[in-house]
């Protein structure tokens, strides 16, 4: 027990020694503790790299002798020892399996026959049994391959270690050595060589980005991102090394650092849909988060790196939509059905937007070329339903609505419009039960409480307004109409401080927001005749 801990305190030592730089003093405390054990090729390769900081190559390379045949001799077990385990595991669960089959078959036969069934069930028994036996054949023979893996992995491992120990210097072997602990995804064996082998060669490429990938496999990202950067610093051009640093940074939701590294990386390759799909991903997020300017420059840089990524003309499109640039959303968007005219996506998203410029007919010949293409396109429909009643055609919005509801009859946005159209045209009723129904789908979904409110302050119950359009307030804090109802409801009320105060509220969302000023008028010229009389 004291020469362990005697052990272990020199060999602390000599790791502090080295980050002082004290390597004569870091050789004499690894040597202490290599005699205290002579056995742990671990401290071996440390004393080689004090040698190898003190300028000393010729006892470097015996140090490093010593560590790889002290692990040949051991046959290399702890490090082969994980390959063997995923073999003994995956043997146990496959043994459960056969084990399992086996129960079946000598426990449902018997039944079978005693019960004397139909002649339907027994050559269906025997079906079943067929089946059975072909899959103990293939765990069988998964089994074998994955027995046959292992011995190959081990033979190949003590091989390189034997080449190491003739010469250690050679670059080649520790690459091939690190690179088979990959295979295996024995990562913490990948971290640990990579290290001793950049002693041997501290400005090698291929070791900073082995030691890189080791370190993303066990998510030890900080570490993995500073080795690539190491690697970047050798090699800028690899694609690879880009693209695992990205990796890196999305995975520490890092997202305009991520993109920074995919767009390197496309500059490389730009036609790696790897590359391609990492930077749509992060680039969606990045709108999620509502960061529209600086997602539109980023796909902006994109477009001309490779002008013809469909998608990322698609979310430009619906970035310039977010910030009502509505001229540039079109331009995105016929950039985009250059690259794929028969997208119905891409063609319904064009005529929303031509439906926000106000070119209605452009916007009703887009969406209705979107269900041509697809003529269970629902989005389409209530795209057509939103055109119709900016046109005040409530008739044909209805049905478009209808038909999308028939293709998805959970798709409560369309519930949620039939009920603000039935307001709109009297049918109060039959705007409650509309609305309900959306609710129904989706109680989070703030605008369908504002139309029931509205319903109900039609019908001339003032209470349930007024508590209802509250509700989709506090749901959807940014919806202009919830307010600008809740003020009329005010205002019939004859309580035009609150009325001022909920139309106030809807204009902070959209100050251009006409019928809200009208409605401020009234409220106002109201307010002023009771005051004077």
């Amino acid at each position: 027990m004291l020469k362990n801990k005697n052990f272990l305190e020199w060999q602390k030592k000599g790791k502090e020694y080295i980050k002082n730089k004290e390597y004569n003093k870091s050789i004499e405390a690894y040597k202490k503790a290599i005699s205290y054990n002579s056995k742990i090729s671990s401290v071996w390769y440390k004393l080689g790299i004090a040698y190898k900081f003190k300028g000393d190559e010729t006892q470097f390379i015996e140090s490093y002798k010593k560590a790889l045949s002290i692990e040949l001799q051991r046959g290399s077990k702890e490090e082969l020892l994980l390959i063997e385990n995923k073999v003994v595991k995956q043997g146990e669960v496959k043994l459960m399996i056969v084990s399992f089959i086996i129960m079946l078959i000598i426990f449902f036969l018997p039944a079978v026959l005693i019960a004397r069934v139909s002649s339907f069930i027994i050559p269906t028994f025997f079906i079943i049994v067929f089946c059975l036996i072909s899959v103990i054949i293939y765990v069988t023979n998964e089994d074998l391959e994955a027995k046959e893996f292992y011995e190959y992995t081990k033979k190949k491992i003590l091989k390189i270690k034997q080449k190491l120990v003739e010469d250690p210097a050679n670059v080649s072997y520790w690459t091939d050595l690190i690179s088979t602990f990959i295979t295996v995804q024995n990562y913490q064996k990948v971290v640990n060589l990579s290290k001793v082998a950049l002693v041997v060669k501290p400005y090698y490429f291929e070791f900073w980005r082995l030691r890189a990938v080791g370190y993303y496999e066990q998510i030890r990202f900080d570490k993995s991102i500073n080795s690539c950067l190491k690697a970047l610093e050798i090699k800028s051009n690899n694609v690879d090394i880009w693209q695992l640093l990205a990796e890196n940074y999305q995975n520490k939701d890092e997202l305009e650092k991520a993109i920074e590294a995919y767009l390197r990386a496309l500059k490389i390759d730009s036609k790696d849909s790897d590359i391609q799909d990492g930077l749509v991903k992060n680039i969606y997020n990045i709108y999620e988060r509502d960061k529209y300017e600086k997602a539109i420059d980023y796909c902006n840089k994109i477009s001309e790196v490779n002008p013809n990524l469909e998608k990322i003309w698609d979310i430009l499109g619906n970035l310039y939509v977010k910030i009502k640039l509505y001229d540039k959303s079109v331009e995105a968007f016929n950039q985009a059905l250059q690259i794929n005219p028969d997208n119905s996506n891409l063609q319904s998203n064009l005529g929303f937007a031509y439906g926000m410029k106000g070119e209605y007919n452009k916007a009703i010949n887009c969406l209705k070329r979107a269900l041509e293409l697809d003529p269970n396109f629902y989005i389409a429909f209530y795209g057509l339903s939103q055109i119709y009643l900016e046109l005040k055609d409530f008739e044909k919005a209805i049905k478009s609505l209808r038909q999308a509801i028939e293709i998805n009859p959970k798709y409560k946005l369309a519930y949620s419009n039939l009920a603000y159209i039935f307001n709109k045209i009297g049918d109060f009723n039959f705007a409650i039960e509309l609305s309900n129904q959306a609710i129904k789908l989706d109680p989070r979904f703030a605008k369908p409480y504002n139309h029931l409110g509205y319903a109900h302050f039609k019908k001339g119950d003032y209470e349930k307004a007024i508590e209802l359009i509250k509700k989709s307030m506090r749901l959807e804090p940014d919806y202009e109409r919830a307010p600008y109802n809740l003020a009329k409801v005010y205002f019939k009320l004859s309580n035009y401080d609150e009325a001022i105060r909920a139309v106030k509220k809807c204009l902070e969302i959209n100050i251009n927001f006409k019928e809200a000023k009208n409605l401020k008028t009234k409220i106002l010229e109201r307010k002023n005749l009771e005051y004077k009389s």
